[in-house]
């Protein structure tokens, strides 16, 4: 901690208190047996800590506060969806409900939010992970911590994250009962945990449908020609694309002399909004960013006082011109 002003954050951990608990015993609030509040008050006392009055004051005006992990430069974003998109409205939902519940939401940059803070917070809530994945583990031992992390654990903790297995089988499913027998995956290689989870349940259906699989990573939308040219080449007649870049794979297959879906039917990780009004419009699954939102939001405002758990979001699959040969 050299260098840094001690927070409450700092005295909870030296005192092996809850960050909740250190605010109560400092500010003389009775439920705090008086062994605890003198070691919280010797943990201070050694730190150098002092209470931030105006900070305290606005802390007890607002009751309590979240602070939110994002990715402000877009290219570590951890869930993968097209963050042009979903990172707004799922961050919108989600904010209006914890100010709905009176929580005071603070946004912190995902690779320097933790070291910088100086403030003290009740939950945290990572969009996007730090660099250093220690810093969440131990803050979490001190408040409630929750990870947007899609794809797979994070470090043991308490995550938010929808049942991609099912997910990944219904877009499959899908494209193989309209009529591509060899559908592929075509996915971006900055989103590993997603990406490790995808090639993971895709193989099995693979494995369960007796064919080989069919993927291409590319690093971003950019390469999308090359990752179609790729799948073409393997037989594929399907595909499906994470994150899906509609407008890009519309033109890369328009290049190929392809039509979607007569030549290859086509599926997209997106949200929908823009993919229906494409010509033709694309069949998504959507990680529901306003429905889900409002979830992770209730579920942080429940955390706050009864300490995080994981959190099963929603998904919607909903079929349209691009998969309807």
């Amino acid at each position: 901690m050299s260098g840094e002003r001690p927070t409450l954050r700092h005295v909870a951990l030296a005192a092996s208190v809850s960050v909740s608990a250190a605010s109560l015993a400092l500010r003389g609030e009775p439920g705090i047996s008086e062994q605890t509040r003198a070691r919280v008050q010797r943990a201070a006392e050694q730190l150098g800590y002092r209470v931030n009055t105006a900070a305290r004051g606005l802390r007890e005006e607002t009751v309590k506060s979240v602070a939110i992990l994002v990715d402000h430069h877009q290219h570590r974003y951890t869930s993968g969806p097209d963050i042009s998109l979903f990172q707004p409205l799922f961050l919108s939902s989600l904010i209006g409900t914890l100010q709905a519940g009176s929580v005071r939401v603070t946004l912190l940059p995902s690779d320097t939010g933790l070291r910088q803070c100086e403030e003290d917070f009740d939950a945290l809530f990572a969009l996007a992970l730090p660099g250093d994945l220690e810093q969440l583990s131990v803050l979490s031992r001190q408040v409630p911590v929750l990870v947007g992390a899609t794809g797979g654990r994070v470090a043991g903790l308490h995550c938010a994250d929808i049942d991609w297995p099912a997910a990944i089988d219904a877009v499959l499913d899908h494209l193989f009962d309209n009529g591509a027998q060899q559908p592929g995956i075509l996915m971006v290689s900055r989103y590993p945990l997603l990406q490790k989870a995808l090639t993971d349940i895709y193989q099995q259906w693979c494995r369960n449908h007796d064919q080989p699989d069919r993927i291409a990573v590319i690093a971003g939308p950019d390469e999308i020609p090359a990752g179609l040219h790729r799948l073409l080449r393997s037989g594929c007649d399907g595909v499906f694309a994470v994150p899906g870049y509609p407008v890009a794979f519309l033109n890369a297959v328009h290049d190929a002399a392809l039509s979607i879906p007569g030549d290859l039917l086509f599926a997209a990780q997106a949200e929908g909004i823009r993919e229906q009004l494409l010509r033709p419009s694309i069949t998504t699954l959507s990680l529901e960013a306003d429905a889900n939102g409002h979830l992770v939001g209730e579920e942080l405002l429940r955390a706050i006082t009864e300490g995080a758990r994981d959190v099963s979001c929603h998904y919607l699959l909903t079929p349209r011109a691009s998969t309807r040969p």
